[in-house]
């Protein structure tokens, strides 16, 4: 079975397992790699955003997540976000 061939569900499934194992970067690419087959499936995007936000309680440090998050509410439209990040990671 190729990428297209799995249903939308079959990623969400994954990434919630990883994500509950603590592999954040693996959750990341999993979601990403949805977005990518199902671009019009927006919970792919929320849930990279959830992602995000639980892995930098974690990782506060890690500015690929801070870079990742920016780049998911640009995709969404919410343009001011973006810069709320960017003030964030500025200030710490």
């Amino acid at each position: 079975m190729n990428h297209t061939e799995k249903p939308f569900e079959y990623y969400k499934k994954l990434w919630e397992e990883r994500f509950n194992e603590g592999k954040i970067p693996e959750t990341m690419e999993i979601i990403s790699e949805a977005g990518k087959f199902y671009p019009e499936r927006y919970e792919s995007i929320y849930s990279l955003i959830d992602c995000c936000k639980e892995g930098l309680k974690l990782h506060p440090e890690t500015i690929e997540l801070y870079y990742l998050l920016a780049m998911c509410f640009l995709r969404l439209g919410k343009w001011d976000s973006p810069a709320i990040v960017a003030r964030y990671v500025r200030n710490s």
